[in-house]
């Protein structure tokens, strides 16, 4: 089996090293939301929960659930358009 096998896309160093820029400014900016924020943003979309048991597990409603997702994600957008990503 080879080492390095070839995915079939053209990126360049350039390509590759926004990426890794886009993934640190976005890791930084999930660090620093506030814990329910990140929390409930994790359980949505990493964890593939659904509103209802996010509420269940964060011992909140599931209007207080949408609320912190919604601010993480218009925080992680932000830091998509800032670090020049797709918006």
């Amino acid at each position: 089996r080879m080492a390095y096998e070839p995915t079939g896309t053209t990126e360049t160093p350039e390509d590759v090293l926004h990426a890794r820029r886009l993934a640190r400014c976005l890791q930084q900016r999930m660090d620093a939301l506030p814990e329910l924020q990140r929390t409930a943003y994790r359980l949505l979309s990493q964890e593939g929960l659904s509103l209802k048991k996010a509420a269940e597990v964060l011992g909140t409603s599931v209007t207080a659930v949408k609320l912190r997702a919604h601010r993480a994600y218009t925080a992680l957008r932000a830091a998509v358009r800032e670090a020049g990503g797709a918006s």
